[in-house]
């Protein structure tokens, strides 16, 4: 939203423009993601718990950090 001109937030006012479009080429053009499977869902919890912690080198996560 940040990012938008008046022009687009003019035009998603008026449903000329639609941001659920917007934001699925967005995430598309910048975002990734990866998975992994976990025999439990205890395991996949601590992952995800340590993970959301900062315990990858890029750090906490922006989306759902602890």
């Amino acid at each position: 939203m940040p990012t938008l001109t008046p022009a687009q937030q003019h035009q998603i006012g008026h449903g000329d423009l639609l941001l659920d479009q917007m934001t699925r080429s967005y995430i598309r053009e910048h975002l990734g993601y990866r998975f992994a499977i976990y025999a439990d869902g205890t395991d996949a919890l601590a992952v995800e718990h340590a993970v959301r912690g900062g315990a990858l080198r890029a750090g906490r996560p922006c989306l759902n950090p602890l």
